[in-house]
């Protein structure tokens, strides 16, 4: 990761070497969040383990809000500057993090028993032998593909579909991130008392219902409708860890866990944008509602570019 961010300013102006850069990016980064995510059942006991992903869940949005204010700053000073900042802190908090638990790590694994599987037989062999595993990988790909749909598109949509400018839009995203650091930790503290399923159940409605303003209207005044939906975006990012955590069997199969944790939300990484994607090129033609006005509201904007 630290090699990847470090060469990516370098190849501003290619396109190739920018792809090459985030593909040995995103290698790193998912073979760093596997054991990383390993971790919270070895150390985190049953009973706070909602409340461990919520600090987790906090501090990410809480980074994630940094990034989207402090990236485009970081850039109009010189633009490889958040590239070097962000591979410092990917190389200090690793140090932290292996130093904060070393020794520990060793001394949990010599008093626990092992699995007998290892690797991918091991991540088989969890996935035959539990439907609820099965059904929790469906569900999870799906649920990060329609976030990562909405990432790749939100600051589209408000740009080119509502006609929005880049102020109001990084005020509108500046108060998603501000719920999400709010939502994080609350969502872990409901799911240790009423448990994640339940949480997650109430919160998916929240999410769908506060959605449907986007498909009848392009009134931006009803925007206001995403401090609930991002609020309730949080609680079914943080949570599905800690259901698949209580899926797991005990003391056994944390790595495998881990890894399809990490496999499912691969799945939703690829195929959300790209289905998105397809969705805009298909629907952007269609005269009803809100895909005839932004669509009409995006044709404006190109012809007063050209």
């Amino acid at each position: 990761m630290v090699l990847a961010l470090l060469g990516m300013p370098l190849g501003a102006g290619s396109l190739s070497l920018i792809a090459a850069s985030l593909a040995v990016f995103f290698l790193g980064y998912f073979g760093y969040y596997t054991p990383y995510y390993a971790l919270f059942p070895d150390f985190v006991q049953p009973a706070v383990q909602g409340r461990s992903q919520g600090i987790q869940g906090g501090f990410r949005s809480a980074g994630l809000l940094l990034a989207l204010v402090g990236g485009g700053f970081l850039l109009s000073l010189w633009r490889p500057l958040p590239f070097t900042i962000s591979a410092v802190a990917v190389a200090v908090m690793t140090a932290g993090l292996f130093f904060g638990l070393r020794g520990r790590v060793g001394a949990e694994a010599r008093t626990e028993p092992r699995s007998s599987g290892n690797g991918l037989r091991t991540d088989l062999a969890l996935v035959r032998g539990n439907r609820a595993i099965r059904y929790w990988i469906a569900a999870d790909a799906l649920w990060e593909g329609a976030v990562d749909a909405l990432k790749t598109f939100v600051v589209l949509y408000f740009t080119r579909g509502l006609g929005m400018s880049l102020s109001a839009t990084a005020t509108s995203l500046a108060l998603v991130g501000l719920a999400a650091v709010v939502a994080a930790p609350v969502a872990g503290k409901l799911a240790d008392r009423y448990g994640p399923r339940r949480v997650m159940q109430v919160a998916v409605w929240f999410f769908a219902l506060g959605m449907i303003p986007t498909l009848v209207t392009t009134n931006t005044t009803f925007l206001i409708a995403i401090v609930p939906v991002a609020f309730a975006a949080v609680v079914l990012m943080t949570l599905p860890y800690t259901l698949l955590m209580r899926l797991l069997p005990e003391r056994e199969a944390h790595g495998a866990g881990a890894s399809v944790f990490g496999f499912a939300k691969g799945i939703g990484v690829l195929i959300g944008p790209l289905l998105a994607g397809l969705a805009i090129t298909m629907l952007g033609r269609v005269p009803v509602g809100t895909f005839q006005a932004t669509d009409r509201k995006s044709t404006r904007l190109n012809s007063s570019h050209i």
